[in-house]
């Protein structure tokens, strides 16, 4: 009964907070990315990759607001270059947790439609890496999975438009951190992503 009691004050206590959030929304959203990873080694190059995401965001205010959130995203790209006049394509998939800790400002908010622009900091967990080794071990930089930081920071900017329920965004995510961590120590490598999202306000 005592746990009872204390799971409805709790239910209470998180509504009375809610109502006095302005505008407070949550609810799911998809997207489809375009990813690259840049490099400052002239002789590799870097082709992209596409994939989907999927995730939850929170909204807090209105015509400036506060939105973090959490999604799923596969990143990643295709290295290419050469050893000995043989062509490397190598293909690096990332799948992450990103945590994107956002803040909008509605340029035009009419009734029904809104029109914004959205930015901040994202936090990147790699859960899983898939690549496939190539035979230039000595030459190459990126040999094993280890190769590769789990964590790395990037920063998302864009704009969008909610019209009902719906909300629609395009950002661009540069990556502010070098997740290279291999041996070569005139190697860097960063994610790079472009991404169009489509949101479902819930409440």
């Amino acid at each position: 009964m005592r746990k009872i009691i204390i799971l409805l004050l709790a239910i209470g206590l998180n509504g009375v907070i809610f109502a006095q959030v302005p505008a407070f929304c949550i609810g799911p959203k998809i997207g489809y990315n375009t990813t690259n990873l840049s490099t400052d080694a002239g002789a590799i190059s870097s082709d992209l990759k596409s994939n989907f995401q999927f995730g939850a965001f929170v909204r807090f205010g209105n015509k400036i607001y506060l939105q973090p959130e959490v999604n799923y995203v596969t990143k990643g790209g295709v290295l290419k270059g050469s050893n000995t006049g043989n062509p490397i394509d190598q293909e690096i998939s990332l799948k992450t947790i990103t945590i994107p800790l956002l803040v909008g400002v509605k340029l035009i908010n009419l009734k029904v439609a809104s029109i914004h622009l959205v930015g901040g900091p994202v936090a990147s967990y790699t859960i899983n890496k898939n690549l496939n080794i190539t035979d230039a071990a000595e030459s190459w930089p990126v040999n094993s999975k280890d190769d590769i930081r789990n964590a790395s920071w990037a920063i998302q900017a864009g704009a969008g438009i909610d019209v009902l329920i719906f909300t629609l965004d395009i950002r661009y995510e540069f990556g502010m951190s070098d997740i290279y961590n291999g041996s070569s120590s005139d190697f860097a490598l960063k994610n790079n992503l472009l991404n169009v999202s489509l949101g479902l306000k819930l409440f």
